[in-house]
């Protein structure tokens, strides 16, 4: 069943389909989403590190109500494969990252995906392909204005060796070529949102398979 993560730092409020069945189990607060107005308590929960699971008619459009909340910013980013079939990973302020930005103006999430893999991994041109894999967001505060950020990913593919270099400027030390079943260490030194990424590639990967 279709669920969307919405997160804060390390705390994660998770919109489920009315149908999702819940358990105590798990310890996680289970609330009905009713309107627009428990938008600002729930974000306060969150702030605290509080995980909740918010059941939802529709999931379309409570997403929509979150972001009429928040000041949106889009993005994109890519999961970048090479010719032995090892994903790339970057090393930013102190942890594991898959290469992403902004939308520039008048960019398709493809475009933009694809200009942010190329620039930030100091490729000599833009990987030879790009096909949908999974929608992020997570929230912070820019300027004390809460933000709610959308993150298009992509997978990339890239078919033989080319010359590559961190972009520095953008706090990149690191480039990393890792055979996607040996990923423990990076899944512990990565945010939320990318482990999602991640898996989505590794469950997507094994069914084609």
């Amino acid at each position: 069943m279709k669920s969307i993560k919405i997160y804060y730092l390390d705390a994660c409020l998770e919109l489920c389909d009315k149908n999702t069945k819940t358990t105590g189990n798990s310890g996680i607060p289970v609330v009905k989403f009713q309107n627009k107005k428990q938008i600002a308590e729930l974000w306060e929960r969150l702030q605290k590190r509080e995980n909740i699971c918010l059941i939802t008619n529709n999931i379309d459009e409570t997403i929509e109500a979150f972001q009429s909340y928040f000041r949106c910013i889009r993005a994109a980013g890519g999961l970048l494969q090479n010719h032995r079939g090892e994903w790339l990973f970057i090393f930013r302020n102190g942890r594991w990252d898959l290469p992403k930005g902004k939308e520039e103006e008048g960019e398709t999430p493809e475009e933009n995906a694809l200009r942010e893999v190329t620039e930030e991994c100091g490729l000599p041109g833009p990987p030879a392909s790009a096909s949908f894999l999974t929608e992020t967001f997570h929230t912070y505060f820019l300027e004390d204005c809460p933000v709610l950020k959308k993150t298009t990913w992509f997978r990339m593919s890239l078919p033989g060796p080319a010359a590559m270099r961190p972009q520095i400027e953008e706090g990149i030390t690191r480039l990393l070529w890792r055979q996607p079943d040996h990923l423990d260490d990076i899944i512990a030194s990565t945010y939320p949102s990318i482990r999602d990424v991640l898996t989505e590639a590794l469950r997507t990967r094994m069914s084609s398979c």
